[in-house]
Formats: structure tokens, sequence, C-alpha cells
């Protein structure tokens, strides 16, 4: 159905508006639609060049624009499909990255000896701690080497469960949690350390995450 209002001098008088169904296609051409308030239509065609061009804006207020193509040119609108098929959702987005603090505790050669370590690490940045892992460069060449005190500025940081090298040869150590622990700019991590037999060369590596 057609509804054409305010059309002046078009079959009828002045503001007389064609309200019944048109039974024969409507023949405007050589006339202009001027001062047009409203047309309703089930069906807008193409000029036969394949385009219906806007030239201000298209309002559609709270109407829906369905059935649209994947966009093809940089000004083309876009669906929905097509922005979730190639688009992180907002869901996904994360809002934590990875950061770690990474330490030498002593040098390569010498053996470790027990007690507090004489060497400091401290943090470069504002950070959460979850985890911790150890390296060494040769083994403790006996039983399962075990760590127990990691601490911040002097603090024991619990850890669970105990930071264990397995085997006489292991060089490397499980990795064990700690109470997720706030760490600032500046903070200094410490380790005490058993008795190692031949270890040298620990590494240990403070895990955890920064906000973004």
């Amino acid at each position: 159905m057609l509804y054409i209002y305010n059309m002046p001098n078009i079959f009828g008088l002045k503001d007389q508006s064609l309200t019944n169904p048109l039974t024969e296609n409507l023949d405007v051409a050589g006339f202009e639609l001027q001062d047009v308030d409203k047309i309703f239509t089930n069906e807008i065609h193409d000029n036969g060049q394949g385009n219906i061009t806007v030239h201000e804006q298209l309002h559609l207020q709270n109407n829906r624009l369905t059935h649209m193509a994947d966009p093809v040119a940089g000004s083309d609108g876009v669906n929905l499909d097509y922005l979730e098929s190639n688009y992180a959702s907002q869901g996904s987005v994360p809002d934590q990255a990875p950061y770690d603090v990474y330490g030498a505790f002593g040098d390569e050669t010498s053996t470790i000896t027990a007690g507090l370590q004489p060497v400091v690490v401290p943090a470069s940045r504002d950070f959460t701690l979850t985890n911790i892992r150890c390296f060494l460069t040769t083994a403790a060449g006996f039983g399962n080497y075990t760590i127990t005190d990691f601490r911040k500025n002097g603090v024991s940081i619990s850890v669970s469960p105990a930071c264990e090298f397995f085997q006489p040869t292991a060089t490397t150590s499980n990795l064990v949690s700690t109470t997720p622990t706030a760490i600032s700019q500046g903070d200094r991590f410490e380790i005490s350390c058993p008795y190692s037999g031949f270890a040298t060369g620990l590494k240990v590596v403070f895990m955890g995450y920064v906000s973004i």
C-alpha cells in the first residue's frame, strides 16, 4: 500500500492524500516529489542501475536494518555476524597481562650456601605475584633439593607446595603457587636456601600479572 501525504496538484486537490491501494503502476515520469512529509510503502526498488542512493542521513529510529550482506569496501556497513566472526567480543578482551620478575641469586660457579642469600632482586614495577619457579645451573647432587623461604622486603611469602627439585640431577623446580600478593615498584625479593651440596647458579622467576 502506498500513502502520499501533502503532495500538491496531483490526482486532485492540494493536500489530498492517496489512501487506497493502487491497482496499476503509478507513473510519475516528468514529475518531482517535493515537500513530501511521509511515504509508506512495502517495497522500494532501484532505478535499474542496482543502487538506491540516500544523499542525506537514513534515520531508522527504533527499527532494525536486516539481511545486510558482509562488507566489501571500507565504507560499507557491518552486520553483527561479521563483527563477531572477525573481531574479538567484549568478553574475550583480557584485562590482565602476564608479568614476571627474573632474578639471579648468585653466580654460575659458586656453590649455593645455606641461609639468606646476599643477593636481592627489586621489582621494576607494580604487579600481582601468583607463582614462583626456580632454576639451577648445576644440580644439588643429592636427594630432592627444596627451597621454602621466599621473602618480600624481609617478610616471608607463603608458597604451596614447597619449591622442589625432585631428582638429584634436576635443574628445574616444580611451579609453586602463592597467595596473590601485591608487589610495588622497588619491593625487594630475597631467598633463604638450605645447604645445596653442589648446586650453583640459582635463578628464580617471580610470576604474576599486571592490570591493563
